[in-house]
């Protein structure tokens, strides 16, 4: 039998060393050697030049130093540092200086307090930018004590902190600098609490949040390859940041005493991780939710199956993205519905949700709908030509257990209001048109018409799967598709591609949900968007009325016009993710592959 308590504590105990062997400076601990074991948020980079570093190598940061396209950027660039030499008065440093200012580990945390509200807290790195930090936190006085706070000297430990106080006395923010570090908090006892752990004066020894077995959990799951640690890191303690924000609050508490009776004390910590430039990875994303073992409540309600997660024949080849999930709706109406009866009497949840449907129409939820779904749905999205600022197009399919028992519920639906949907034939396939309102009128505060698509909304059935789609071509598009197998998105390399990449990952196999995405295909849509005479006269007329961003933005497109698409789109690969059910909880992982070398 799986013993999940002995597999948190192994985890913990990977986790802790995987913390250990992170790189950051050895002038102090890092942050979650000095954050309390119960923090509530944690968003952290480990070194921030690392990460410009990495972000130079990633798709984007390669295509920017493109010798096509880096005049282009750095025209951007100049333009905004001269309007940045604006205000560089009231900031006190250049904009290239401020840019480099970090010089190692950036932390923001919500620690508690006892009883009080949360602290916030900032631990930034700036090593040999001190003097820069400081030109910054003198203009930030300036700016302090012209909304009436004031300032004050306290000695806590071996540090001299400033405290910045209202007119009550209160502590509004308070900071001190030790060995390069900059370290900011809402409360000055947080402040004391982060010095004693760092000097090792603490009257007691403590945990701290790399001694938390959950987020060491969190953390090892979401982690790299041993040769490559994460460059940013996140987590957050849900239900116990809910419970505390909610102090004094009487209504709040009211519903906070529901959380252990709905089972959502069960969710035991959220967090991830963002990885750049790893090996054959642009970038890799991890989220781990942290689940209790075995789950109850409302943790219960969200169920995902193993299952084929190859494209329908439906998906077309050149589909921007995909998605196909396996969720069982029928395990998490009927948990639902055992919760919700819990609070008030058996058959109470399906009485109600089946008098609600019947005045609307005559259909029975169970026996028309629930039992209808098939245990599986499918997206993809389609680019629709010629291209404007909403061209792409939402398909989604939900798989039938009969789809010819169907066709008479989806007619005694759509034939509810037959003044709103026309039934049209397609060869052998009938579908229904949905009339929509036509995009508003024109206003100053508008896209022009011309950069908007007039939705068209279609459901039909194909195959085995009810189909919904918000453009009429994208459904005419997908009818296609499923009558030549050289045109669906399943004999596509790039697909195979990703499929067996995602096959390869922990978990890959039994994937309750995967996806692919094509990022040049949205790149492709704002390329022709912006490079078009509406959006270029959109851009002349906001320069015209003073609007800066975009007068930034009309003198870098007329002195460096945007090189062919074929530029850009050699420096993007195509993506994938998955989400898993883990005996820990649920795992997405999402990635992008990487070209190695412009073609």
């Amino acid at each position: 039998m799986f013993d999940y308590h002995f597999t948190l504590r192994l985890w913990s105990a990977m986790g802790l060393v995987l913390f250990a062997a992170l790189p950051v400076q050895a002038e102090r601990p890092s942050a979650p050697a000095l954050l309390p074991a119960d923090t509530l948020v944690m968003v952290r980079v480990a070194n921030m030049p690392d990460l410009r570093e990495k972000l130079k190598d990633t798709a984007a940061g390669r295509m920017l130093q493109d010798p096509e396209i880096a005049p282009l950027a750095d025209n951007l660039w100049a333009s905004l540092a001269e309007w940045w030499s604006e205000i560089e008065d009231r900031v006190g440093v250049p904009l290239d200086d401020l840019r480099m200012t970090p010089q190692g580990e950036i932390c923001f945390a919500v620690v508690p307090q006892g009883d009080r509200m949360p602290s916030v807290v900032m631990l930034l790195d700036v090593k040999d930018r001190l003097r820069t930090a400081q030109i910054l936190l003198e203009k930030a006085e300036e700016a302090m004590n012209e909304r009436g706070l004031f300032k004050s000297t306290e000695i806590v430990g071996d540090v001299r902190c400033s405290v910045f106080k209202d007119n009550n006395d209160r502590v509004r923010m308070t900071y001190f600098e030790k060995e390069g570090t900059l370290v900011f908090a809402s409360r000055l006892e947080a402040v004391q609490q982060i010095v004693e752990d760092w000097s090792g004066t603490a009257a007691e020894p403590r945990k701290h949040l790399s001694d938390n077995e959950r987020f060491a959990v969190i953390m090892n799951r979401c982690r790299g390859s041993k040769d490559e640690s994460p460059q940013i890191t996140w987590y957050v303690d849900p239900v116990s940041l809910t419970r505390t924000l909610a102090r004094g609050n009487t209504a709040a508490q009211t519903s906070l005493a529901l959380i252990p009776v709905l089972g959502i004390d069960g969710l035991q910590g959220i967090g991830g991780s963002v990885i750049l430039g790893s090996g054959e990875f642009d970038q890799i994303t991890h989220v781990h939710v942290l689940l209790e073992n075995p789950r109850s409540g409302v943790l219960e309600l969200l169920t995902l199956n193993e299952g084929d997660t190859s494209p329908e024949p439906w998906v077309p080849d050149d589909a921007s993205s995909y998605m196909t999930v396996h969720w069982d709706l029928n395990r998490m109406y009927r948990q639902g519905a055992k919760l919700y009866n819990s609070f008030t009497e058996d058959g109470a949840l399906e009485k109600e949700v089946q008098e609600r449907l019947k005045e609307v129409i005559d259909l029975d939820f169970e026996m028309d709908l629930l039992a209808a779904y098939g245990g599986r749905a499918t997206m993809f999205t389609w680019i629709e030509k010629p291209y404007r600022l909403n061209s792409q197009s939402i398909v989604i399919g939900v798989k039938l257990t009969d789809a010819k028992a169907f066709e008479a519920t989806l007619e005694k639906i759509m034939s509810r209001d037959p003044e709103r949907a026309d039934k049209v034939a397609y060869g052998s396939i009938s579908y229904y048109r949905v009339k929509t309102p036509e995009n508003p009128p024109e206003n100053e505060n508008a896209p022009p018409r011309e950069l908007l698509r007039q939705p068209t909304p279609c459901i039909g059935i194909v195959g085995d799967y009810v189909i919904f789609t918000d453009g009429e071509e994208a459904f005419l598009h997908a009818l296609e598709a499923q009558k030549d197998p050289e045109k669906q998105l399943s004999s596509q390399l790039d697909y195979k591609l990703i499929a067996s990449k995602i096959k390869r990952q922990n978990g890959g196999e039994s994937a309750g949900m995967v996806s692919f995405n094509r990022p040049e295909e949205g790149l492709r849509m704002i390329y022709e968007v912006a490079r078009g005479e509406t959006a270029k006269g959109q851009i002349d007329r906001l320069a015209d009325e003073g609007n800066r961003p975009f007068s930034i933005l009309k003198k870098a497109f007329d002195d460096h016009p945007l090189p062919p698409f074929s530029k850009l789109e050699q420096y993007f690969a195509p993506g994938g993710s998955m989400v898993t059910d883990e005996e820990t909880g649920y795992h997405f992982m999402g990635f992008q592959l990487k070209r190695e070398k412009a073609e």
